[in-house]
């Protein structure tokens, strides 16, 4: 065994070899690629310089040919014999249409014998510039006409267009030339052939060019024919192989004719401007060509003091005049770059062949290598509890297959009963959980098919809960006892046995032996009847009962969780009659809203879905969203008039003003008495008593409340409040220790002057320890709550009371109510909510908050809040403006309803989109078939409603 590892590894092997292989191929192939791509250039660069050379001597031919055809044409023209400037023009289109055919001259000219002159320019750019001509001019005609042999006449500039329309006309006064005094003029009155000029600066556009002339002997006018040297040379540039190669076209005495760069060529001196020697061109290696003797057309390799050249020198054509000679010239560390780079490149894709290679090689000896290994890995895999694996094994050595399906039949039970493990831990849906686990069963023991039967209410009666290729059972089977032999009795008459199945029966018990179902298996193979297999079996079978007894146990939980959820919302619908079925109401509406969402196809909602546990935590958010109502005072939350509390003192004031009323009644008396005047005393006891009346009824009136109670009515309330009456009484008898505690430390005399209507110190109630935490910065508030707490838990003033202006809660008692909402989320925080659950106290607490972050406990804005959050503030608002079982107000219409929400949106009390999606969706209209009365359901104007919240 020691030796087992031991050995060259078939795998390294067969990549090794090939990669040598490979490695000596790739050094042969580059070093052949090399010497031959060498040779390759230098034979290319021979070529080169004769296609060069071929291509200028064509260029010549194509150029020179031309230029003399037109040149001699022109000469006979009937220009040559006119005299004056309108006869010529109109031979102007012969002169334009020689500069539309050979766009190599820049003019075309004719100067005369009197001294005229009549030219047409082809305006380039650097001319147009500086000529200033007009911007749509292509074509300059400049013309003199002289009146005798010697005086000169104003010259005539004519701008034309592209088409030859006249533009402009211009007189330039600077404008002095005659043409018999330019080196081309004279030059042909002394030849009878064509000539052509040395290279000069030509008059007007101060461009270096040579001019081709010819005389007409009978007239004795001069034919001209401008090219510049810049276009001539362009044609050398285009003709230059690469930036690495030097090329120049020279005469027998080295002066350079033709050469790529235009500045190097022209060369000025004291006697003007001339063509550059071959020497001042600054090229050694062209220079070194000129003067070395070698034959024509023959490459040589030449050295100057740095740099290695190949050149050569080619004949352009011989039959000329003047014989032209072509120098061609490149560098040798320039000419083979690309071939070093070439085998640089080589050399890499040789490497990078050389890889791929190793990893085909690998590949191969991994595929040779692989059943073997795989089986063994696989087998060691099984060997470290490592089940997950499907083992494939395919090799010519029949004993390795053999052993390679066994050992997968092995590892697939035990991934199956794995699986089984898994279903039975984690699927929460009982009815799932026990069809995967059936299926694998079934996989394991390679049964026919199989079923599970759970047992119902009734104590013999079992329900079909799930099945696996096997149909047309029956729902359900009555046994007539739980007895082990009745119950197999009873199920194998659902079960056709023409295909000789076996049918093996296993109870499913929960911890305590208590009978849950059955499961049935149809086994084709006989397994089953092995001993061993049937204990495997029913120890499966026993897990499952563990794991369905959970699940009942869970069920029953969250049935009870619901129940006491339910239940607290009952109790605090119950407490006031004021809030109606409100907690029952709310979470309905808010998961018709939910469900509504996640069915949309359009909006901010359309990829909106909520998991069912999700939908749970938000059910339990919604149903308990109230929950902190349970403490709220009822006295508070049923606060029906502004003096209300626990009962309504109204009733004190009556009797205030009855004693008021007495008092006038005994005053006058005491006045009869005293024999005063009685229309006096009656006038004035009238008169007290009617007051008394008004003021009464006004301050009944104030004590129902309203939507806006005036600062005319509180003034009028302390003018009132400043009545007094005489109390005989000692007002701390009968009192609670908490009352006692609130009345001042001084000794009361009696009688005691009290005011009609008052706010005493002890009607304010302190804080002191109960002060609750929902201020920010109190250290306390772990919530996270920012609420404006008031100085005092209530005050009981009499003139504070009835001064309310909203309705008939005081600062005080709004904060009471409020703080429902605080003590939702403290109440629901405390809980050892799991973690799926963990949100109900933000979905139960949130509801009251604001988008615009002005809303209560913990001044949330929009981005704070989910879509839950958002969907409960609209449910708690609608509910509560259509709820008809309020009897402090009447139930709101459908459209009154909306439209109050579309106010809250413009003031961004909620959510814009949520009620968008509220409004299209018509889960309102869904809500009110159900909960509202048929005269709250009137014609919703959905347009009306969304532009009013905007």
């Amino acid at each position: 065994m020691k030796n087992a590892t031991k050995g060259i590894s078939v795998q390294l092997l067969v990549s090794s070899v090939i990669v040598l292989c490979m490695l000596m191929l790739a050094v042969f192939l580059t070093t052949q690629s090399f010497f031959s791509n060498r040779d390759v250039l230098v034979s290319h660069v021979e070529d080169s310089a004769k296609h060069v050379a071929k291509t200028i001597n064509l260029q010549l031919e194509q150029v020179t040919h031309p230029i003399q055809n037109t040149i001699q044409l022109l000469e006979l023209d009937p220009i040559t014999t006119l005299d004056t400037l309108e006869q010529r023009l109109d031979r102007l289109p012969v002169l334009f249409t020689v500069l539309k055919s050979l766009p190599i001259l820049s003019s075309v000219y004719v100067g005369y014998e009197n001294g005229d002159f009549f030219l047409l320019r082809h305006l380039k750019p650097k001319a147009k510039s500086q000529l200033n001509a007009p911007s749509r001019a292509s074509f300059l005609l400049q013309s003199i006409e002289n009146n005798t042999g010697h005086s000169t006449a104003e010259p005539n500039w004519l701008f034309y267009d592209e088409n030859l329309v006249l533009i402009e006309t211009r007189h330039p006064k600077d404008y002095q030339y005659d043409p018999r005094l330019r080196p081309w003029f004279q030059k042909a009155q002394r030849s009878e052939d064509i000539v052509v000029t040395t290279p000069y600066v030509f008059f007007t556009t101060q461009e270096a060019g040579i001019t081709v002339a010819l005389k007409n002997n009978k007239t004795r006018s001069v034919v001209g024919l401008d090219a510049s040297i810049k276009d001539f040379s362009s044609i050398m540039q285009s003709l230059q192989p690469s930036e690495h190669t030097v090329i120049a076209l020279t005469d027998p005495e080295n002066n350079v004719i033709g050469y790529p760069i235009t500045k190097d060529l022209i060369k000025s001196d004291n006697d003007g401007l001339r063509l550059a020697k071959l020497d001042e061109l600054q090229q050694p290696a062209l220079s070194f060509l000129a003067d070395h003797k070698q034959p024509f057309n023959t490459l040589i390799r030449l050295n100057d003091n740095n740099n290695t050249w190949f050149g050569i020198k080619i004949d352009i054509d011989k039959n000329q005049a003047t014989p032209l000679s072509l120098l061609f010239a490149v560098k040798e560390a320039d000419l083979f770059e690309k071939s070093n780079r070439h085998l640089i490149t080589q050399i890499k894709v040789s490497l990078i062949v050389i890889l791929v290679l190793l990893l085909f090689g690998w590949i191969l000896g991994l595929l040779i290598s692989r059943p073997l290994k795989r089986l063994a890995n696989e087998v060691n895999a099984l060997g470290n509890f490592d089940f997950s694996h499907t083992i494939a094994v395919n090799s010519f050595i029949k004993e390795v297959n053999t052993l390679a399906k066994s050992t997968q039949k092995m590892a697939s039970t035990i991934r199956e009963f794995q699986s089984i493990s898994k279903e039975l831990a984690r699927d929460p849906d009982l009815e799932k959980m026990l069809a995967k686990v059936l299926s694998h069963l079934v996989s394991i023991t390679e049964c026919k098919g199989g079923a599970v039967y759970l047992r119902s209410k009734e104590a013999t009666e079992f329900a079909l809960t799930t099945t696996h290729n096997t149909s047309l059972l029956q729902q359900m089977i009555r046994c007539k006892s739980l007895e082990n032999k009745d119950i197999q009795d009873e199920f194998r008459l659902i079960f056709n046995q023409e295909d000789k199945a076996s049918l093996f029966i296993i109870p499913l018990l929960d911890r305590q032996d208590k009978l849950l179902g059955v499961l049935v298996l149809l086994d084709k193979k006989h397994m089953l009847r092995d001993d061993s297999f049937q204990r495997f079996v029913q120890e499966v079978s026993g897990a499952v009962g563990t794991a369905i007894e959970t699940r009942n146990n869970i069920e029953s939980q969250n049935t009870f969780i619901d129940s006491i959820v339910k239940l607290l919302a009952d109790a605090v619908d119950e407490k006031s009659h004021h809030t109606g079925n409100h907690c029952k109401r709310v979470p309905t509406l808010a998961e018709m809203m939910i469900n509504a969402a996640e069915k949309t196809e359009a909006g901010p909602y359309k990829r909106f879905k909520m998991s069912k546990q999700e939908k749970r935590e938000f059910h339990i958010g919604a149903w308990l969203h109230d929950c902190g109502k349970i403490i709220t005072p009822e006295h508070i939350v049923d606060k029906s008039t502004k003096l209300e509390a626990l009962y309504n003192r109204i009733h004190e004031i009556r009797t205030r003003f009855d004693v008021l009323w007495r008092d006038a009644e005994i005053e006058y008396l005491k006045g009869r008495l005293d024999h005063q005047n009685e229309a006096h005393l009656l006038k004035k006891k009238n008169q007290t008593q009617d007051q008394l009346k008004q003021d009464f009824e006004f301050i009944s009136q104030a004590n129902i409340g309203s939507e806006n109670f005036s600062k005319d009515g509180i003034e009028r309330l302390k003018t009132i409040s400043q009545k007094t009456w005489w109390r005989h009484f000692d007002a701390s008898m009968g009192l609670s220790r908490a009352e006692k505690e609130r009345l001042p430390m001084n000794v009361e005399r009696l009688p005691a002057l009290e005011k009609l209507l008052d706010d005493k110190p002890e009607h304010l109630i302190l804080w002191n320890e109960k002060r609750p935490p929902v201020e920010k910065d109190n250290p306390n508030n772990v919530w996270g709550f920012d609420m404006e707490l008031p100085e005092y838990e209530n005050n009981l003033g009499e003139l504070y009371n009835l001064s309310v202006k909203h309705g008939t809660l005081t600062t005080e008692q709004r904060f009471t109510i409020n703080d429902h909402s605080v003590q939702t989320i403290r109440m629901l925080s405390t809980l050892p909510l799991p973690d799926d659950l963990k949100r109900v106290p933000d979905i139960a607490g949130n509801h009251h908050e604001r988008v615009d972050g002005k809303g209560y406990p913990r001044r949330l804005k929009a981005g704070e809040l989910s879509v839950a959050e958002k969907i409960m503030t609209i449910a708690d608002v609608f509910e509560a403006l259509t709820s008809a079982d309020r009897p402090y107000k009447e139930a709101k219409t459908l459209s009154e309803s909306l439209g109050i929400l579309a106010s809250m949106v413009k003031n961004q009390h909620i959510d814009k989109e949520t009620f968008y999606f509220f409004i299209e969706s018509e889960v309102y209209l869904d809500y009110a078939k159900s909960y509202l009365k048929p005269q709250q359901i009137d014609f919703i104007d959905k347009q009306k409603i969304l532009k009013k919240s905007e």
